[in-house]
């Protein structure tokens, strides 16, 4: 089905492609459209936004597509066989590329998506008439400064609350006495042994974790419900557990949610690998390491004897953490067991030093963490800086053997990260997710793959419960454990066990002409210091020769003899 999908879509993407040329555009009921609006003119009339200028031909669209029904369809159905050529289609869509002015659709957004007290007719159409079961997302408390709410960027929350389905677990020690607080299914214990998948959420900007882990469980339901992508992959409830891990950071320190033995980050660095900051440890912990620490208790037979499978994913800036997280994760054995899911993230950390666009007012940081993987490479995290450093193409070709999901939605014009930096990636979060796709030219990773979510926006609800997503985040891997990895080695690795040549032993750092000439220096004076001693000798204690002295012990010894 998915073949004839994509040869239909590609017959028909010809003709769409004409007719855009030529200034046409498909006369569909208003009813029935949903495009990109905004009052300003379409690219294909005016220069693009100040300062901000392409800089490769190839990632400019030549006509721009309005982003009817149909189209969108075309682009779905697309990216199945073609997705560099869905996400060059989905770049044209009016509005979209080098487009930083764009926002949210008016009535794109669907309130209390993907909550419990929803209406039926607020949910989306995918999941509309299931008798699904929704989980109630639980309400929690933010910080305020003197009674009024907190600045954008000084927002925390007072406690972290209890959520209707799931344990909060605040015991799980990382190093020393370290702890990092996490929401799990409830009653996993009972079931460990049965248990074959583990989904791993990541929150949103605001570290509102429970909230990811509910819509992912209202995912679940749904995937139960209405089945998966593929058509032949029954998932169970009980056999997966859905996992959100609560990051905190210094405000929640201050407002009362983190613990005094809570691990504490600072600001949104969580999402990038950044270190802790308290408690005080004997080396700080980065929030990979936690994540790789939690990859191995999951995947330890030990604790889930039937785990086949676990996948890491988030939207937004949860779609940036687990972007960056599988472009830098180090080796471990089970790794072509696990399955990433991207969703609508604001920026990319790049796997070239060449953007689509150009912006002078950050030529210099442009590449550098979280942004890429040049420029200044000591501000990579330090839990794979040694790895950027030593080979930064053995990073990027490690990531492109991962099982690895995009998925972007083709109303999300929104700006989403405003940096510089992030700006020349592209304009908005569709523009950014389409270079970052295209980028990859003729050679798409044969284990990514690209999914486009109609008629949605930056929303988390839509995407997550997409035929497509609900694919990767439960199905994939869910019956089968693949083969063990057997190349464990990182590229900055010290080398080990080498069955080459014997090689020279490198110079050592105090093989260096000044301490060459001290060592002369010292075994030259101890050698003159000794031949030296043995002429002094003599003169400081000379043979008793003297005649006087002679006669005088002659005498001596007749007068004993008497």
């Amino acid at each position: 089905m998915r073949f004839f999908a994509a040869t239909a879509a590609a017959l028909a993407l010809g003709a769409t492609w004409a007719s855009a040329s030529a200034g046409a555009s498909s006369p569909v009921p208003a009813a029935h459209m949903r495009r990109l609006r905004s009052s300003a003119p379409s690219l294909v009339e005016r220069e693009p936004p100040s300062r901000i200028v392409a800089r490769q031909q190839n990632t400019s669209p030549t006509a721009t597509l309005q982003a009817t029904d149909d189209v969108q369809a075309q682009i779905v159905a697309l990216a199945a066989s073609d997705p560099i050529g869905a996400a060059r289609m989905a770049d044209s869509l009016e509005n979209v590329y080098a487009y930083v002015n764009g926002g949210n659709p008016v009535g794109a957004l669907i309130s209390n998506d993907g909550d419990a007290d929803a209406a039926e007719s607020e949910q989306w159409p995918w999941n509309r008439g299931r008798n699904i079961t929704y989980v109630n997302n639980a309400v929690a408390v933010p910080g305020t400064i003197n009674g009024a709410a907190a600045p954008e960027n000084e927002e925390g929350w007072t406690a972290l609350p209890q959520l209707e389905g799931f344990d909060l677990n605040r015991t799980w020690v990382v190093k020393e006495t370290a702890t990092q607080p996490f929401y799990i299914t409830s009653g996993w214990q009972q079931r460990a042994s049965t248990i074959k998948r583990a989904v791993l959420v990541f929150p949103g900007k605001p570290r509102d974790s429970w909230k990811y882990a509910s819509l992912v469980r209202n995912a679940l339901n749904v995937a139960v419900a209405n089945g998966v992508a593929d058509g032949t992959t029954p998932v169970v409830v009980d056999d997966i557990i859905v996992i959100s891990v609560a990051w905190l950071n210094q405000w929640d320190q201050q407002y009362g949610a983190a613990l005094s033995t809570d691990l504490v980050f600072h600001g949104s660095t969580w999402q990038s690998g950044g270190y802790s900051r308290s408690p005080k440890l004997t080396t700080s912990v980065t929030t990979y390491e936690v994540l790789d620490a939690m990859m191995d208790w999951l995947f330890d037979t030990k604790n889930f004897p039937a785990l086949t499978s676990v996948a890491v994913g988030g939207h937004s800036m949860g779609g940036q953490a687990a972007m960056r997280y599988s472009l830098l994760k180090k080796a471990k054995y089970y790794d072509d067991n696990m399955y990433f899911w991207i969703g609508n993230p604001g920026s990319w950390a790049w796997l070239t030093d060449s953007r689509p666009l150009a912006n002078s007012s950050c030529d210099a940081t442009y590449d550098s963490w979280q942004y890429g993987l040049g420029g200044n490479q000591t501000r990579v995290t330090k839990y794979a800086r040694k790895d950027v450093v030593a080979n930064r193409t053995a990073v990027t070709k490690r990531f492109e053997g991962r099982n690895v999901h995009y998925a972007l939605a083709l109303l999300d014009n929104g700006p989403g990260d405003t940096h510089c930096q992030a700006l020349r990636q592209g304009g908005n979060h569709l523009d950014r997710g389409c270079q970052f796709i295209m980028a990859y030219g003729d050679a798409f990773p044969a284990k990514h793959t690209a999914n486009f979510v109609a008629n949605a926006s930056h929303q988390d609800y839509a995407m997550l419960s997409a035929n497509s997503t609900l694919q990767h985040l439960f199905a994939d891997g869910y019956s089968t454990r693949n083969p063990n990895v057997t190349d464990l080695e990182n590229p900055g690795d010290k080398v080990k066990n080498d069955t080459g040549p014997v090689k020279n032993p490198p110079p050592r750092a105090f093989a260096t002409p000044v301490h060459k000439i001290i060592s002369y220096a010292l075994l030259g004076g101890s050698v003159a210091g000794v031949i030296l001693a043995f002429l002094l000798l003599p003169c400081i204690f000379p043979a008793n020769t003297a005649v006087l002295e002679q006669e005088a012990w002659e005498q001596e010894a007749k007068r004993k003899l008497l």
